[in-house]
């Protein structure tokens, strides 16, 4: 196909690392205090289940998932310190009863019902010559 896999590859890994440096930085200058304790196990889990929760196929799954679950405890705040039992109880219901998660993608080879209203309502008529009948010229 002419793609050159592995330069690929590293483009992704470096576009990848680049975000999440972004992101490491911008975190740090929110918190203005890092201790190696935040940055344990549990705070990697929460983005696992915020992406397992929103929808791993598409952008707006993962965004969707960490805006909830992080309103979620603000919302239950009786249960604070109990919020990864509330998010184990949330994550398997997800899993048992919708495994793509709460937002889900649209397979390829289906339009939305709107652009394709719209391509039907801009399609220009086909001239009759140029569908194949007769010329005239035997």
């Amino acid at each position: 196909m002419g793609i050159n896999v592995p330069w690929v590859k590293t483009l992704v890994f470096a576009l990848g690392s680049g975000i999440a440096g972004l992101g490491g930085g911008l975190r740090a200058h929110y918190v203005l205090v890092q201790n190696p304790d935040d940055m344990g196990f549990f705070f990697s889990l929460n983005y696992l289940i915020f992406w397992v929760f929103g929808g791993s196929y598409t952008f707006w799954g993962p965004v969707f998932g960490a805006m909830f679950l992080t309103i979620l405890p603000e919302m239950l705040r009786f249960s604070l310190y109990d919020r990864f039992i509330i998010y184990g109880v949330i994550l398997t219901a997800i899993v048992i009863v919708r495994l793509q998660g709460v937002i889900t993608r649209v397979p390829l080879g289906r339009r939305p019902f709107f652009v394709a209203w719209l391509s039907r309502l801009w399609r220009r008529p086909v001239p009759a010559a140029s569908l194949g009948g007769s010329q005239g010229g035997r």
